[in-house]
């Protein structure tokens, strides 16, 4: 079984005009219908359930009403997002992955109102052989409100995700233990101009063409990264009795040596711990483990996870070394920041 998870809590901040009443954007209509009517009725018919979650009460009650002609057609929920001190996508997330009874989710945003059937049916198609799924441009920038996951896998990791205080969306795919990249150009036959993935995020979106819709860059293919590739097999702290018990709550086996969950739960530990030596130790391993995942992005041409990675890596050099930067890493970072500024 799949289920649709739409992403409609969003803000729309960028509607927003001063002295003028707020816009939600998934009431705004194309044509004749609202966008989140038209993603319904595109890709309905492609899951056996769809979960729409929202921010408050009064949002959920009004969709309901707005959607309430389309229920004889399709299974639909909306929910309120599951309490958190953490704003973001990624709550909406793991709500929808919480009252989910597909085995695998697809996530959309609700500003993609064009959407088409061919597409998220080819993205299923392959979604069934990893664990995650998304979308890669040739530049190596990604869609990280666009993706696939298996359930079992990502209703687990969001919540750990959100208690240590991450909010984006795209940790879920560093995460996970095998990720497949489809890239956009795969999918031109079933959309020569790739309008599925034209973001609204403003009035004169509606009107242009979206700025997101990179068509240059080096990348051909799509790329798979492998379970085996994320294991951090240099990790001299993972013995370490505290790290293995606090890993071993999370996940069995050789997942809790994925790059990113060596960086993580090292760093917390770095920051929770007391004594400076120790605390060092801790956070130099977190370190290496987020540069090496950096490394293996770069390698890859994912380079919108290397730009994140590079991110945690540069907060835990700073820790180390007493608010001293990376030269060398924080000019990587203002380049791919400059790449990737509106995601």
């Amino acid at each position: 079984m799949t289920t649709l998870i739409l992403l409609a809590g969003g803000e729309s901040k960028r509607f927003h005009e001063p002295n003028k009443p707020k816009i939600d954007k998934a009431l705004l209509k194309v044509g004749n219908k609202r966008f989140l009517e038209r993603i319904i009725e595109n890709v309905g018919r492609e899951v056996e359930e769809i979960i729409v979650t929202v921010n408050t009460e009064e949002r959920k009650r009004l969709y309901e009403k707005v959607l309430w002609h389309l229920s004889s057609k399709f299974e639909i929920k909306i929910l309120k997002d599951a309490k958190s001190q953490i704003k973001g996508p990624l709550n909406g997330i793991r709500t929808g992955l919480e009252y989910s009874e597909g085995s695998l989710c697809l996530t959309l945003p609700v500003d993609v109102p064009f959407i088409k059937p061919e597409v998220v049916r080819e993205i299923l198609k392959e979604a069934v052989k990893w664990e995650t799924t998304t979308l890669i441009w040739p530049n190596g920038g990604i869609e990280p409100l666009i993706a696939t996951y298996k359930r079992e896998y990502a209703v687990k990791a969001s919540k750990i995700l959100l208690s240590f205080k991450r909010s984006r969306p795209d940790d879920l795919v560093r995460a996970a233990s095998d990720t497949f990249f489809l890239n956009v150009n795969a999918l031109r036959k079933f959309d020569p101009e790739l309008e599925s993935f034209r973001n609204i995020n403003s009035l004169k979106d509606l009107i242009k063409k979206d700025g997101r819709k990179w068509q240059e860059g080096e990348l051909k293919n799509s790329v798979l990264i492998k379970a085996e590739e994320k294991i951090f097999h240099g990790s001299h702290l993972f013995n370490k009795e505290e790290l293995i018990l606090l890993n071993n709550t999370f996940f069995p086996g050789e997942r809790k040596r994925n790059f990113f969950w060596v960086g993580l739960i090292s760093n917390f530990f770095g920051e929770k711990t007391k004594k400076r030596e120790v605390a060092e130790e801790f956070l130099k391993e977190a370190y290496e483990a987020f540069t090496k995942e950096r490394m293996l992005y770069i390698n890859k041409k994912v380079y919108f996870l290397a730009f994140h990675s590079g991110i945690d890596a540069s907060k835990c050099y700073m820790k180390i070394f007493r608010g001293e930067k990376n030269k060398e890493l924080e000019r990587e970072i203002s380049f791919f920041a400059s790449k990737f500024k509106n995601i």
